[in-house]
């Protein structure tokens, strides 16, 4: 028996195996087993990498590394990239090698093994953050594995804001917009209206595009696009698209070389949005109606027997003078067939507060059993105005 700060050991065996005063007990380490299947190890801290800030354009390439583990070979099954941007390749290497071997998915991978996916990107149009990933089935897991490539991009023509939205406007009502055009690089460039893109104006509507203190041959580092809206619109939503093409030619890159192998496989040549770069900008609005209903359907969805269900409607006097006070709402037939399910339909109208406008409350009301089937018919608004004396809206739903 053997006592150390007061815990007693007793050690079997022959006399020579007695502990000498004041020397400790060593266990040997076990080492752990392998398991039973194959395994992809992984350091999580090395399966996202960040470059630095690139200039659109630009290739970036990063090398992943990870290992095979457990007991069977590692398959790798599928390398999965979530953009056509980016191109992704294995290689091995094994336990004592120094080269390394071009992997072939669905090759048996013994464990020990040093596994390289090596991953790059074409960032020829790509802007600020673009978070490309690429994924790896295996017979080691169920889930994939993923590793993530985060690429900061500079866009070589920034305009701010990247869009106009004028949201509602009357007939007879007047708003501007300015877009500011930026090239990042300090070069100055010149622009053009794709003419393959370019619509008809939609009346009352008109721009100017022009540069900031041009150089002697038109180009600038600043340009300005400035658009006017109303009055004369059409009512209804409405849009336009500019698509302002540089003469700052793309580089031969992937991207470009597909784009060119695509046109001439379907016998056309690249246009020039499709070998500049170029700066998309958006605009956006609605002309409102001197009447406006919101939401433009009563839709039900899904119901069941037993269910009693509203929905509410909204009628918007925007032009001022109109009086709303004798509107009437009620539900008909499309088409002159019969409501289905009349007894349960009904409508209520009530004013809005601080508004002039009208609430049409849409109920159905313990929908029976034994009916199945689809609900059509709609709310109609007789408005008591002149000019739009009928709304109609589509009521909607289906009875499981």
């Amino acid at each position: 028996m053997f006592a150390w700060g007061g815990l007693a050991l007793a050690l079997s065996g022959s006399a020579e195996a007695e502990v000498p005063t004041g020397s400790f007990l060593v266990q040997e380490p076990v080492p752990p087993r392998a398991k039973p299947g194959p395994e992809i190890l992984v350091d999580t801290a090395k399966a996202q990498f960040q470059t630095p800030l690139l200039l659109q354009g630009a290739q970036v390439s990063h090398r992943f590394e990870f290992k095979s583990g457990g007991a069977a070979p590692l398959v790798i099954e599928r390398v999965i990239p979530n953009c056509g941007c980016a191109a992704a390749a294995l290689a091995t290497r094994s336990e004592g090698a120094d080269a390394l071997e071009p992997y072939v998915t669905g090759a048996p991978i013994p464990p020990g093994t040093e596994i390289f996916l090596d991953v790059s990107v074409d960032t020829l149009l790509k802007q600020d953050r673009s978070k490309i990933t690429v994924q790896l089935l295996t017979n080691a897991s169920e889930l994939p594995t993923s590793f993530l490539l985060v690429v900061d991009v500079e866009p070589r023509l920034r305009a701010t804001p990247a869009g106009l939205i004028f949201g509602d406007l009357r007939v007879d009502e007047h708003r501007a917009g300015e877009v500011s055009i930026i090239s990042t690089t300090g070069k100055p460039v010149r622009f053009s209206l794709d003419k393959a893109a370019t619509r008809p104006l939609p009346s009352g509507f008109s721009y100017e595009l022009e540069p900031v203190r041009p150089n002697a041959e038109g180009r600038s580092t600043h340009w300005k696009l400035r658009v006017q809206v109303g009055p004369g619109m059409d009512q209804g939503p409405g849009g336009y698209r500019f698509l302002l093409v540089s003469d700052v030619p793309m580089p031969e890159t992937v991207t470009l070389r597909k784009r060119r192998e695509a046109a001439k496989t379907r016998g056309r040549a690249l246009g020039p949005s499709s070998q500049y770069f170029c700066v998309n900008v958006l605009t956006n609005y609605r002309v409102l109606r001197d009447l406006e209903i919101s939401p433009g359907v009563v839709s039900f969805g899904q119901m069941r027997a037993g269910q009693t269900l509203m929905q509410r409607v909204k009628l918007v006097a925007t032009k001022p003078g109109i009086d709303l006070s004798k509107a009437r709402a009620y539900i008909r037939g499309t088409l002159g067939l019969e409501v289905p399910l009349a007894e349960q339909l009904s409508v209520t109208t009530q004013p809005v507060e601080g508004e002039n406008a009208l609430w049409a409350n849409v109920k159905i009301t313990d929908v029976p059993a034994g009916f199945s089937g689809s609900i059509r018919c709609e709310l109609a608004f007789d408005t008591g105005y002149e000019e739009m004396p009928l709304l109609r809206v589509p009521i909607t739903g289906v009875v499981l």
